[in-house]
């Protein structure tokens, strides 16, 4: 019996990821940072403790067994992040009246552990930051790591907790951060992909091998796209994985030569994609734009249908359009006699 068995997941406490994303976009400025060691700051109950029991030995296999247990929130626990996060949010709702945005940051910007928040300038970015930071560490949780595509605010947050103690990073400082899944460019404020395969042989990434269907699958999951920027690339990859369902492929079965040469020309497609960018900032005349516009598109075919969503924002004589989302899908197996 597992400790997981016995353990509830729900109710979800965290905003969903896409809406944080989508607020991450908003603003001229952003600001991401973390929470250090979130789950080890929440005590657990002392009537609950003995659920958390374990048996250890130093790592030497002629000591003695001893049974520790543990007082504070383990990793990997089903319920860990719904408490946790419980944990932040009612403390930060104790604030509402005092900190106001930045009690709202913290409920409503916050995925777990990560805040990622955007202003529209540096002013209010240090303002409602300092006062997450504050509101968390009230609850004994340290936010920090902050990172910004303003290096002001990304000093001036970072020499609030420069007195804590913190680990040494001896590695190369790239101006690339992941935040929540995703690549931003915080020195061009962009977001960027970058493409980690590491359940797909080396010999399938450089076309020497033909891939299964298993590992076709692997290299299509592997692509984070939550905005749908990449959508018209990869629904193609899509209908190649429909195509392979209705030949009732088994998984360990490589490719048909005529789904290989298809597979071919994709994989070569999608080695541009690597040199793909786009503004984290949706706009910059945002706030205040003299007209906002969302247009919507929807298409539909026999094999596949999609819908995409452009925003407008016209300043005076100055008007920009920028594709904001979009999502395709394939089409049904009603359809899968039409080819």
């Amino acid at each position: 019996m597992s400790l997981n068995s016995k353990l509830l997941k729900e109710p979800e406490q965290a905003q969903p990821l896409i809406d944080i994303l989508y607020r991450f976009r908003l603003g001229k400025v952003a600001v991401a940072g973390d929470i250090q060691e979130m789950f080890c700051q929440v005590r657990i109950k002392t009537d609950d403790q003995d659920a958390q029991r374990f048996l250890w030995r130093d790592g030497k296999a002629n000591n003695p067994i001893r049974e520790y247990v543990m007082q504070s929130m383990i990793f990997g626990a089903t319920c860990s992040p719904c408490c946790a996060e419980y944990a932040k949010n009612i403390n930060a709702t104790k604030f509402m009246s005092s900190m106001s945005a930045g009690a709202k940051a913290v409920i409503n910007s916050s995925y777990v552990d990560d805040l990622v928040v955007s202003f529209d300038d540096e002013k209010d970015a240090l303002k409602v930051v300092s006062e997450a930071i504050a509101i968390n560490a009230a609850a004994g949780f340290t936010l920090r790591n902050f990172v910004s595509n303003s290096e002001d605010v990304e000093f001036q947050l970072n020499q609030q907790l420069a007195t804590l103690p913190t680990k040494i990073n001896l590695e190369c400082q790239s101006t690339i951060e992941k935040v929540l899944g995703l690549f931003w460019n915080k020195a061009d404020d962009t977001l960027e992909f970058e493409f980690k395969f590491h359940r797909v042989p080396e010999e399938i990434l450089m076309s020497k091998l033909v891939p299964t269907k298993r590992e076709l699958l692997a290299v299509i999951m592997s692509i984070f796209d939550p905005f749908g920027l990449l959508a018209n690339f990869t629904i193609t990859a899509k209908l190649l994985m429909q195509a392979v369902w209705k030949r009732q492929i088994d998984w360990v079965d490589v490719l048909p030569s005529d789904i290989v040469d298809l597979w071919d020309i994709w994989w070569n497609n999608f080695q541009q994609m690597k040199n793909f960018s786009t503004p984290r900032c949706i706009s910059a005349n945002l706030p205040d734009a003299d007209t906002v516009q969302l247009h919507i598109f929807v298409d539909a075919s026999t094999s596949a249908y999609a819908a995409v969503v452009y925003l407008r924002v016209a300043k005076g004589n100055d008007v920009e359009v920028r594709l904001i989302a979009s999502k395709t899908r394939c089409a049904p197996p009603l359809y899968w006699d039409v080819v």
